[in-house]
C-alpha cells in the first residue's frame, strides 16, 4: 500500500468509498458546494419516483402527509429536535426567506449579522429592509480566528438596544469557520435578541443538537455533508417562535391556527422524493463507517486536518485557525486577485480552475481576497491532494495582483 502524504496508510480504514459514488472518475474536493449522493440512494430515489408516476392519484390522496411526516421524524431525530417543530424546505435559502419574510421587523429595529453571512443572503434582506423600513448592520468578525471566544465577542460587542435579530453562521460558507453558536445564541437569548443560524453546512459535519443549541430559528442543508438528493433542507423554529413564521409559498394549510408544521404540510404539487429519501440516506451513510456518523465526522475532520497541513508546508503558509475550529473543510488566504480576461471573472474561479488547470478546487471571496476551500468527505482519500499545491501555485502566479508581493509559497514554487 503506497504511503500518503502523512506518511501513513490508512490500513484500518473499509476500503471501496469512491465506488459508491458515481462522480465521472474525477476527483472532487469541492464537496461543501453541491454535496454528492451515493448511487444507492439516487436508484432508491428513481424507483420510488416511478412508484409515485404510476399513480400520482393514490399518493397524494392516500398517504403523502402520513409518508412525509414520518421523513420528518428521521430528520428530527438526528439533529436532536421534536418532530412538530421540524419542518421540510428545499434548502437553506429558502428556510432563510421563510423565517425573514415572516418576521414582524420594521422600523426601529435591526438586523444584526456578520460578515462571513452566506453571499446570496445580503440581497433579500436588503430587500425587506428598504420595504419594511428596518436596519441592517454588519459586523466584522475576524478571519483568521484566533478562538471562539474572539468570535462570540466579535457578535455581542455590536449588540445595540435596537438589535431584534442576529444572523449568524454555524459553519461558514466562504471561510469554513465553525462559529460557537451554542455560547452565542445563549448569550443573545439573556439580551432578549433571537437568533438565526444558518446551518447549510452543519448536517453531517458537525453534531446537532436544536434543543441544546437553542436558537429561535435553525436552517440545515441535506444534500451537503448528509449526501441526501438536491431540494431537501430542514427548518427548525423553537415552539416560542412558531407563531409568526409562514412557507413562503403558501396554501389554505397555511392559516396561523394551524400547527405550526401543519402550514408547511402542503405548499402545492411538487417532487417529494428527495425528502422522503433523506432518513435512508442517513442510515446508509451510516452504515459505512463501523463507528457510524460519529465516525465518518472524525474521519473527515482528521483527513481534513492532515490535508491543510500538508498544504501549509508545501505553500508555506501559516495555519489560519486552530483545527477545532473546522469540520470537514477547511479555508487557506490567497490574498487578492486579479482577472484580467473578462471571461476569467472571480466569480468563476472553480471553471477556471477546472478548465484552465485540470483540477476541481474552489475559492471562495471574502473580504477582497480569495480563499481556498477544501471539502473531505468519505469519497475522498490523502492523493486528491497531492496535485493542489502546485495548482494554487500556477493560479497565483497567472492571476496574483500587481499591487500584492508574491506570497512566500510562490517565490519558493517558481
Amino acid at each position: 500500500m503506497k504511503e500518503s502524504f502523512s506518511g501513513k496508510t490508512n490500513r484500518g480504514e473499509p476500503a471501496g468509498y469512491r465506488s459508491l459514488w458515481d462522480l465521472s472518475g474525477s476527483i472532487n474536493v469541492n464537496h461543501g458546494s453541491f454535496g454528492a449522493t451515493p448511487r444507492v440512494i439516487l436508484e432508491k430515489q428513481a424507483r420510488l419516483g416511478a412508484d409515485i408516476n404510476s399513480n400520482r392519484e393514490a399518493f397524494i390522496w392516500s398517504g403523502v402527509h402520513e409518508k412525509v411526516t414520518a421523513a420528518r421524524a428521521g430528520v428530527a431525530a438526528f439533529i436532536g429536535a421534536d418532530t412538530e417543530d421540524t419542518v421540510f424546505v428545499d434548502n437553506a435559502t429558502e428556510g432563510f426567506n421563510t423565517v425573514i419574510r415572516s418576521l414582524p421587523l420594521g422600523p426601529g429595529d435591526e438586523v444584526l449579522l456578520t460578515d462571513h453571512i452566506y453571499a446570496n443572503f445580503p440581497a433579500p434582506l436588503a430587500y425587506l429592509a428598504k420595504r419594511q423600513g428596518f436596519e441592517v448592520r454588519t459586523v466584522a468578525v475576524p478571519y483568521p480566528p484566533q478562538s471562539p471566544e474572539q468570535i462570540k465577542k466579535s457578535v455581542l460587542s455590536a449588540v445595540t438596544g435596537k438589535t431584534k435579530l442576529a444572523i449568524i453562521d454555524h459553519i461558514s460558507s466562504a471561510t469554513a469557520v465553525i462559529f460557537p453558536v451554542k455560547e452565542i445564541v445563549a448569550a443573545l437569548n439573556e439580551c432578549g435578541i433571537d437568533t438565526f443560524v444558518d446551518g447549510a453546512h452543519a448536517p453531517g459535519q458537525v453534531p446537532l443538537n436544536m434543543k441544546d443549541i437553542g436558537a429561535a430559528y435553525y436552517t440545515g442543508n441535506h444534500h451537503k455533508w448528509l449526501c441526501a438528493p438536491w431540494s431537501s433542507a430542514f427548518l427548525h423554529v423553537r415552539k416560542d417562535r412558531q407563531e409568526d413564521i409562514m412557507p413562503v409559498v403558501a396554501s389554505g394549510w397555511a392559516k396561523p391556527e394551524n400547527p405550526f408544521a401543519e402550514r408547511f404540510a402542503w405548499q402545492g404539487t411538487r417532487d417529494f422524493t428527495a425528502r422522503l429519501c433523506v432518513p435512508d440516506t442517513i442510515s446508509y451513510m451510516a452504515s459505512l463507517h463501523p463507528a457510524g456518523w460519529p465516525g465518518i465526522m472524525k474521519r473527515n475532520h482528521d483527513l481534513a486536518v492532515r490535508t491543510r497541513d500538508f498544504l501549509c508546508a508545501e505553500l508555506k503558509m501559516q495555519k489560519p485557525c486552530p483545527e477545532d475550529m473546522f469540520g470537514s473543510m477547511f479555508t487557506l488566504p490567497l490574498g487578492p486577485l486579479e482577472f484580467p480576461e473578462e471571461k476569467e471573472r472571480p466569480g468563476n474561479l472553480y471553471s477556471i480552475f477546472e478548465k484552465k488547470y485540470d483540477h476541481r478546487a474552489y475559492a471562495a471571496q471574502f473580504n477582497g481576497q480569495h480563499m481556498l476551500r477544501v471539502s473531505c468527505h468519505l469519497y475522498n482519500d490523502e492523493k486528491d491532494y497531492e496535485r493542489l499545491p502546485d495548482v494554487v501555485c500556477r493560479m497565483m502566479k497567472d492571476h496574483r495582483s500587481v499591487s500584492s508581493n508574491p506570497s512566500g509559497a510562490l517565490r519558493s514554487r517558481l
